[in-house]
């Protein structure tokens, strides 16, 4: 089986893909700052479910540390499914570089430490939040 590393992993579709891979026999690597930005009471619980299982780690950390990154990564990470990222458009408002930091340097942290640490493949995810005003539902992209 392979060694996974899931930025973003104690949100809701981090803790998803987490559990799912680990079911399947995964080791996995949940990296996550705990931003408040969604409810650190509801990451706890996805955290809970993850610990349960032996082959899953959890990492208090983010990807704006890039040494912290690589080692991580060098630690024989072959996959990253990278979620980890500053949502809202409201936070882009009020506070222009915090998503900036996150969502552009962090990406390229996990990027630069991925080629570094010959890591096979990164997974990139996006947010709903680049398709604008929805007209409908569902909407597609």
């Amino acid at each position: 089986m392979s060694k996974i590393l899931i930025t973003g992993g104690a949100g809701f579709i981090g803790s998803h893909l987490t559990l799912r891979l680990a079911e399947k026999g995964h080791d996995i690597c949940v990296l996550d700052n705990l931003d408040p930005y969604y409810s650190i009471a509801v990451k706890s619980k996805n955290l809970e479910l993850i610990q349960k299982h032996e082959n899953c780690e959890f990492v208090n950390s983010d990807i704006l540390d890039y040494d912290g990154l690589k080692t991580i990564i060098g630690d024989g990470v072959e996959y990253i499914y990278h979620e980890a990222a500053q949502p809202g458009v409201r936070v882009s408002i009020e506070d222009p570089f915090k998503p900036l930091n996150v969502n552009i340097t962090g990406t390229l942290n996990i990027l630069k430490a991925a080629v570094e640490c010959d890591v096979k493949r990164v997974i990139n995810a996006s947010s709903s939040s680049v398709y604008g005003k929805v007209e409908y539902l569902p909407f597609d992209e």
